[in-house]
């Protein structure tokens, strides 16, 4: 029965004796009725159940859920409660001194009067609680959430107060406390300071963040869910499985930041900079409005990443790479400058959209090699062979000469399709110039009108594909599947 939904259940009288509820959803059973003894109820939800006559004590309720639960007047002698949630729990009679209650949530608990001795609440969440008469002094408050509180008329002498959401944790050793995989949300940060502190797999949904300073912050696999997020920062980080599920991103500089195996569920990716940005296996088909826009996307790598279906209009494309990814359906005809230079090998572009595009390469360009003019009668995959980027497979060597000692060699980058499937891809009036074909699945591809000067379609299935009107003077035709293929 492990992880399995009973809420409200009758088990009346079914005995489960042995049986592990880890992780089982109780929520509203009568668990009083049921019959069994050594139940493993670790992880398990049994929030709003009527647990009269229960004996909890020595049992392991590690990150149980224990929401609304009556539990007054339990012995809870030997029970382990680290990370259990008691929210608004009736704890009236129950003993806690000498509880570890670390990572505890305690939210609108009474606790007022409570002897707690001995009691660990590191990391516990205390927000709303009732803390009348207790006895705060001493106790290591790390982590601890106290929003809510008023605290003044406690004597928190030796409690180091490295806690939060609190006006008397403000401005203290936050870079002292482990918050690594902590759940912050809906903690009052006002006036903590959380640069360079360490986020990494923390919570922070629905945080506004917009007046921090996160220079140096950890926020690799954080929850960023709706959270309010500061412009700059995230330039040259590390935000691998980080989630940005409705998180406005416009106007981000995320240049050279790792951004891979993130799924953006409703993300505002508007005018961003992810120049040399890596973002592989990342999934963009949920996107707000499906639409990715304004953004420079030069050097960036998507490799294997999923953009079924999404439109990229207004963006630069430069030396991008979109190897193995997944983008059929993807609209390109909203990018108005062009795109050159860039890896699309082995991509699915199936029914992609690249009508009326510049796809040419933007300029002839020029590379000096020092001391090399003794490559001048060489080939021209030796000549290839000088530049250190030459294994992404995007320069076309058109010429060289020596200058003096050196080698002044003339090149172009050029878009890479090889055995891309492009099937009934629209590339109508597209100018394709230079580009490599080398292997693609063309077949039903629309390429009616387009510029095919100097085009390498060696090898490429062009069976059903339009090329009225195309310029294919200086095309490789060493294709297959059409007329015009030899």
């Amino acid at each position: 029965l492990t992880g399995a939904d009973l809420s409200y259940t009758n088990l009346n009288g079914v005995d489960l004796s042995g049986k592990d509820l880890t992780g089982t959803i109780l929520t509203g059973a009568d668990v009083a009725k049921m019959i069994g003894t050594g139940m493993v109820l670790k992880g398990a939800d049994i929030s709003k159940s009527d647990l009269s006559g229960v004996d909890l004590s020595g049992k392991d309720l590690t990150g149980t859920i224990l929401t609304g639960v009556d539990l007054s007047g339990k012995d809870l002698t030997g029970t382990i409660l680290t990370g259990a949630d008691l929210s608004y729990t009736n704890l009236n009679g129950v003993d806690l001194s000498g509880q570890d209650l670390s990572e505890t949530i305690l939210r609108g608990v009474d606790l007022s009067g409570k002897d707690l001795t001995g009691t660990i609440l590191t990391g516990a969440d205390l927000s709303y609680t009732n803390l009348n008469g207790v006895d705060l002094s001493g106790k290591d408050l790390t982590g601890t959430i106290l929003t809510g509180l008023d605290l003044s008329d406690k004597d928190l002498t030796g409690s180091g107060l490295n806690c939060m959401g609190n006006s008397i944790c403000a401005g203290k050793e936050i870079e002292k406390m482990n918050l690594k995989g902590k759940n912050l949300s809906n903690a009052n940060l006002a006036g903590v300071d959380l640069s360079g502190v360490d986020l990494s797999g923390t919570i922070l949904r629905g945080i506004d963040l917009s007046n921090k300073d996160l220079t140096g912050t950890n926020l690799k696999g954080a929850d960023l869910t709706n959270t309010i997020l500061p412009n700059g920062y995230f330039s040259e980080i590390n935000l691998q499985r980080t989630i940005f599920d409705g998180v406005d991103l416009t106007g981000m500089d995320f240049s050279g930041s790792t951004l891979r195996y993130i799924d953006f569920k409703n993300t505002n990716l508007r005018d961003l900079v992810l120049v040399r940005s890596d973002f592989m296996k990342s999934d963009f088909t949920e996107i707000k409005n499906k639409t990715l826009t304004g953004s420079d996307l030069s050097f960036a790598s998507f490799s294997h990443a999923n953009f079924s279906n999404v439109k990229i209009s207004d963006s630069i494309i430069f030396w991008t790479n979109f190897k193995n990814a997944s983008m059929s359906g993807v609209d390109f005809t909203g990018i108005s400058e062009s795109i050159s230079g860039s890896l699309f090998q082995k991509a699915d572009l199936s029914n992609a959209n690249f009508e009326n595009l510049k796809m040419a390469p933007i300029t002839t360009r020029s590379h000096v090699f020092s001391d090399k003019s003794s490559y001048e009668l060489k080939s021209v995959s030796e000549i290839h062979s000088l530049f250190e980027w030459s294994a992404y497979n995007n320069i076309m060597i058109l010429n060289w000469e020596p200058v003096g000692n050196d080698l002044d060699v003339k090149f172009v980058y050029y878009n890479n399709f090889s055995n891309t499937n492009l099937e009934q891809a629209n590339f109508k009036n597209a100018d394709l110039r230079f580009t490599n074909f080398v292997g693609a699945n063309l077949k039903n591809a629309d390429l009616s009108g387009t510029n095919l000067l100097y085009v390498s379609l060696e090898g490429a299935n062009l069976e059903g594909a339009n090329l009225e009107g195309a310029n294919i003077t200086e095309t490789n035709l060493r294709c297959y599947n059409h007329e015009v293929c030899k």
